[in-house]
């Protein structure tokens, strides 16, 4: 169980920052000038509790299909799952 939280916490952050990398580092610019598209951001910032929900169950989905079928393979069998998801 401790190494299913601990799984589970490190795919979350790793979900977390990625997208932080991806949204709001790398296509900032892309964002910046297609900003009529999108929400206010203080309507964006009130609905940022369900990105975080839904990363949580993206990692949480993630750790289990590794528990029920990669489990024991190692980095490789990790390497494996993420390439087909």
């Amino acid at each position: 169980m401790k190494r299913f939280i601990l799984a589970f916490v490190a795919a979350f952050i790793f979900i977390f920052f990625w997208g932080w990398l991806y949204n709001g580092v790398l296509l900032k610019d892309v964002f910046a000038e297609a900003q009529s598209l999108f929400r206010p951001r203080e309507e964006m910032m009130s609905l940022f509790r369900w990105i975080v929900i839904g990363q949580a169950g993206l990692a949480l989905a993630f750790v289990m299909i590794y528990a029920s079928g990669f489990a024991g393979g190692g980095i490789a069998a990790g390497v494996r799952l993420g390439i087909m998801l």
